[in-house]
């Protein structure tokens, strides 16, 4: 059963987005590089045969002073209203250069302790918002072109603040991330909600402390046909510090809800 798809995780690197009014412009200075451990749990099980989650998210966005270093580990335990358990897992390990034109990945998934698939491989654009190609060495020899104006993860995710600065709450993008050999996807990103931290987000968070966040919703597609029905959705509350505290994965007959239960501020590796 395929559950664990292509960016169960932060997409690796998360999307960054809010709405409304800035004090300044974010930008790659405003984001806080961290370390946050979620916790992972059925929201809904609909028609499903799922009838619990159970599970985890370590995510770690470092600045390696020559680019961005994003990796996670997901691990998922179905259960099913038989009785019978199924264990999901996923490794993300990137690298990506701060000017968004060279990309590395290694992603691994596993069911149980047998791993089922692995990716491995390299990304160089010609320049900004120019095309580019991917180059895989897992699970095979590859080469996939990606077309211009391909943001890799952090690219797109500053791309996003750098609209939402400008008082938009939508945005199109071509994404390649490597988590697959299908080259890159379209990715619908649409804000709603903006808020304030309160008080009591303050206190549990203190890197959130005084932080506006908003709701999230990204939906992925396979083609650049924006009709089609996407392939995975999710919906994260994201800070504008770079900070996801929930998150929703929907696979369509049920949904996993993640919540925020460690956070750490991480330094420049340099």
């Amino acid at each position: 059963m395929n559950f664990v798809r292509r960016h169960t995780g932060l997409g690796l690197a998360a999307l960054f987005l809010c709405f409304a009014v800035f004090v300044k412009p974010a930008s790659a200075a405003d984001v806080i590089p961290h370390h946050a451990t979620y916790l992972l749990s059925l929201k809904s099980a609909g028609h499903s045969e799922v009838s619990d989650v159970i599970g985890s998210i370590e995510f770690d966005w470092e600045d390696a002073c020559d680019g961005w270093a994003v990796s996670y580990r997901m691990d998922m335990i179905f259960v099913y209203q038989g009785g019978n358990e199924m264990r999901f897992g996923m490794n993300v390990a990137s690298w990506e250069s701060k000017d968004g034109n060279r990309y590395r990945f290694f992603v691994k998934r596993l069911e149980g302790d047998q791993v089922t698939e692995e990716f491995r491989g390299e990304a160089e654009l010609s320049g900004p918002g120019g095309p580019g190609k991917a180059e895989y060495t897992l699970p095979e020899p590859k080469s996939v072109d990606l077309p211009a104006g391909t943001l890799f993860p952090t690219a797109h995710s500053l791309r996003v603040l750098e609209i939402v600065a400008q008082g938009q709450t939508f945005l199109w993008a071509t994404f390649f991330d490597g988590s697959d050999g299908n080259g890159a996807l379209g990715v619908n990103a649409v804000v709603t909600d903006r808020k304030n931290a309160d008080a009591a987000i303050g206190k549990a968070w203190p890197l959130l402390a005084g932080a506006a966040y908003s709701n999230v919703q990204l939906a992925f597609f396979r083609s650049s046909d924006e009709s089609t029905l996407p392939e995975s959705e999710q919906q994260l509350l994201m800070f504008d510090n770079g900070v996801t505290s929930d998150l929703v994965f929907d696979y369509g007959d049920f949904s996993v809800a993640g919540k925020l239960k460690e956070l750490t501020r991480l330094k420049p590796s340099c």
